[in-house]
């Protein structure tokens, strides 16, 4: 049973990067150059990385190029510019797709900051954003810091933090190919391919793997359920059982990026659970597996 499936794509949209806003501008020509900076680089996003919306906490009348001037009032003034005009639509909110609940869960549960080349880290619901949806930013070149394309974030999720790369775009010349630049787009592209999640099947058989879920109460369900999640290829075994979760009203309680799963039976009044192992080698792989185990086995019976 060892393998892959077909692959999964990354998501097409990305997450605003809201630190990109400061420093604002200052005059009427900053505005103008970092509005068409901007949309340079979301045309090349479009057409390399197949983004087609931009995700961000609120509107275009909470995105400040100035004090006083929001990106909405830009394109207000500027309705007879077809360039500008394509703004409209890129930006949806919230940062977070709720209709996507295994993502939704991580990113409530996910604080993620960059580290800047001074060492500081500075939280960023926009990266936080992008990590747990397993997509890339964007946002203003602003500064020289946003100049550059990757950038360290520390990701701190259920009491584990790591440090992982991750994409923002702001330059128009990302995928450019200008002198001494040509080696810059073919590496975000290398990064965005690596988005693509491929799952990976255990080559455990089913009466292989671990189903220790010993307890007092609950379990002849647990047993039940552990038996029926050992038949899926990528469930590598069911680890421990875990508190009950009465109040749970979900199936997934919790992901982690080292392939763990916890789930609850919340069709069960004392709300059983137990902690899977699953294939899954990062958070983007665990929790596609994790919709995988809902969508087959998170109904009530």
């Amino acid at each position: 049973m060892d393998g892959t499936n077909a692959g999964i794509g990354m998501r097409n949209f990305a997450c605003f990067n809201e630190l990109s806003i400061s420093p604002l501008c200052v005059s009427e020509a900053d505005v103008d150059q970092r509005v068409k900076s901007f949309l340079r680089m979301i045309k090349d996003v479009r057409e390399h990385a197949q983004i087609k919306r931009v995700r961000h906490e609120g509107d275009m009348t909470t995105i400040m190029l100035t004090n006083s001037l929001s990106l909405q009032d830009y394109l207000n003034t500027h309705t007879t510019d077809s360039a500008v005009r394509a703004l409209l639509g890129l930006f949806i909110h919230p940062q977070i797709d709720m209709d996507d609940e295994i993502s939704s869960l991580n990113y409530f549960d996910t604080k993620t900051c960059v580290k800047l080349k001074s060492g500081a880290l500075i939280p960023a619901d926009g990266f936080n954003a992008a990590y747990c949806q397993n997509t890339l930013c964007v946002g203003f070149e602003s500064c020289p810091t946003w100049q550059n394309d990757f950038f360290d974030i520390n990701v701190t999720s259920n009491g584990k933090s790591n440090e992982v790369s991750w994409v923002c775009i702001s330059s128009p010349v990302a995928f450019g190919n200008e002198e001494g630049n040509s080696n810059r787009g073919s590496a975000v592209e290398k990064w965005l391919q690596e988005r693509n999640v491929e799952l990976v099947e255990t080559t455990l058989l089913p009466e292989q793997k671990q189903k220790d879920v010993d307890g007092d109460h609950g379990q002849q369900e647990l047993k039940e359920h552990a038996r029926s999640l050992n038949n899926n290829p990528y469930v590598e075994g069911v680890l421990t059982s875990l508190p009950f979760k009465p109040r749970s009203q979900d199936y997934i309680l919790k992901v982690t990026d080292d392939g763990l799963i916890d789930i609850v039976l919340w069709w069960e009044d004392a709300g059983y659970s137990m902690r899977v192992k699953t294939t899954g080698r990062n958070i983007a792989e665990t929790r596609e597996i994790a919709k995988i185990l809902k969508e087959k086995y998170g109904r009530r019976k």
